[in-house]
């Protein structure tokens, strides 16, 4: 899949090429990044408070992104590389053990460690607490779509360690561990969830400006976080997400030099951006995933008649695009 992203200059680029924008240069751009400089990107508001297992469009999602890191980070062509995790280990793609890095924190000052993980997956895995990613935790044990049963196949060993046991073997399980709904929670997000989702905490590559950063309606800005040394380190001094009601709206800003980044293109300016751009469009592969659900509650579209018997949940659409 290729992805296209518009800029008013080159070294507003996500090198990336999607909007977590930890990086604000094109390839031949690298050693003049302005490391200072805040980067005007397209966004939307997000439905709901920010919280990463809630959070399931895109608008609350490159906000998430960027302000949260989990065990695992990727890189533009799709490559899972280490973030939080040191290490990732199983012999029978059934238990694995985890190794986190020691001296990671949240933007607060907050250890993350081996609970920062623990308690958020069985926050997010809990029936009660309604979460929309709830269904990536099914493959763990004791996780219960009937019941708020804790995750018994978490097992904290140190502030650094901790296992997962799944309740049979899935290859694939490791690399879905930098997806938003894994990301960790320092404790301070368990003493007020709704105060929290209104201002995160995280351990990402960008923090929140200031207790004022969201302008509902408006925009939110962040701040790169001195305190990630992760993969994903950011290489300007910060993000605006302008909230834009249309794609129109937002490609007439990028032309007139009011936005850097603009991620998708409007349908009028399908076989035209490339020309009104000037050389400042860049289309390239990326590792992206998107697809389109019919929802199941629509006539003939559900249970059997639908084909949706047995169909795992975790196949449903998360509305925003990811990389998993």
């Amino acid at each position: 899949m290729s992805i296209r992203l518009l800029g008013r200059s080159a070294a507003a680029l996500a090198a990336a090429g999607a909007l977590v924008l930890t990086a604000c240069s094109g390839p031949d751009t690298a050693s003049t990044a302005d490391t200072t400089a805040i980067v005007i990107a397209n966004g939307s508001e997000p439905q709901n408070p920010l919280i990463p297992t809630n959070t399931n469009e895109a608008g609350g999602g490159k906000i998430i992104d960027a302000v949260f890191s989990g065990l695992l980070a990727y890189q533009a062509d799709g490559t899972p590389v280490n973030d939080v995790a040191r290490s990732i280990e199983t012999s029978d793609s059934q238990h694995f053990v985890v190794t986190i890095n020691g001296d990671r924190t949240f933007s607060n000052g907050e250890k993350v460690t081996s609970r920062s993980f623990v308690d958020a997956w069985n926050h997010g895995a809990r029936k009660s607490n309604a979460q929309l990613l709830n269904s990536f935790f099914e493959d763990i044990e004791g996780f219960s779509s009937e019941t708020d049963s804790e995750l018994t196949g978490l097992t904290i060993v140190s502030d650094t360690e901790f296992t997962v046991d799944l309740t049979s073997p899935v290859s694939d399980f490791p690399l879905r561990l930098g997806f938003s709904a894994f990301y960790p929670l320092p404790s301070v997000a368990f003493e007020d969830l709704k105060a929290f989702g209104a201002h995160p905490v995280g351990n990402g590559p960008y923090k929140l400006a200031s207790a004022r950063a969201w302008k509902h309606d408006e925009s939110i800005d962040l701040v790169a976080n001195p305190a990630y040394t992760g993969p994903r380190k950011a290489k300007n001094g910060g993000l605006r997400f302008v909230f834009y009601a249309s794609l129109d709206s937002a490609y007439a800003d990028l032309r007139s030099g009011t936005l850097d980044v603009l991620d998708a293109i409007p349908d009028a300016a399908i076989t035209t951006f490339e020309k009104d751009l000037d050389g400042r469009a860049v289309n390239q592969p990326a590792a992206v995933f998107q697809n389109v659900a019919i929802p199941e509650r629509l006539a003939h579209f559900a249970g059997e008649e639908g084909g949706c018997a047995g169909r795992p949940s975790r196949w449903r659409s998360t509305g925003r695009r990811s990389r998993r």
